[in-house]
Parts: structure tokens; C-alpha cells; sequence
């Protein structure tokens, strides 16, 4: 689910899923590349002990297909399209 086409907010969603959700965001065609899009993970402020999954596993998604981008913070990622 997303605010628009270049939003996706993943709360709600396990690790697996949110992976998943940013693979399809990032190769989807109605994204505007020229404009910066945004990843909501959240704080992780409703996570176990363990801490905030879904970051950690999008942190570490973008990291290995080499995707430029800043974050999180505050629960979120700005992603740098390739011009």
C-alpha cells in the first residue's frame, strides 16, 4: 500500500513480505524516477524484543542490489533513482 505512486508504507508486513513490496515498488512503471521515492518501515516502536525486522531486512535488500538511497530515519528510506 502506498500515499502514491512513489510511496510505499510497509507497516504491517513481515520482513519477507516488506522485501518483497520494495522489489515490486522499485521495478514498478508507474513510479516517477526523476523524483525521489520513499520507503516506510517505521520505527519498529511495536517490535519485540528483537527490534525492528522490516528495517533491518530493507536496509540490507538495497545494500545488496546496490540501490543509493538515505536512512532510515524516522522509519524511513529515500530512495535515489539512477538518472
Amino acid at each position: 500500500k502506498g500515499r502514491n505512486a512513489n510511496e510505499v508504507d510497509l507497516h504491517g508486513l513481515q520482513a519477507k513480505a516488506a522485501v518483497d513490496a520494495v522489489e515490486k515498488f522499485l521495478s514498478s512503471k508507474k513510479v516517477d524516477k526523476s523524483k525521489p521515492g520513499i520507503v516506510i518501515t517505521g520505527k519498529g516502536s511495536h517490535s519485540g524484543a528483537e527490534g525492528p525486522k522490516i528495517t533491518a531486512a530493507v536496509e540490507e535488500f538495497l545494500k545488496a542490489k546496490k540501490i543509493k538511497y538515505e536512512g532510515p530515519v524516522d522509519g524511513t528510506f529515500t530512495i535515489h533513482f539512477a538518472k
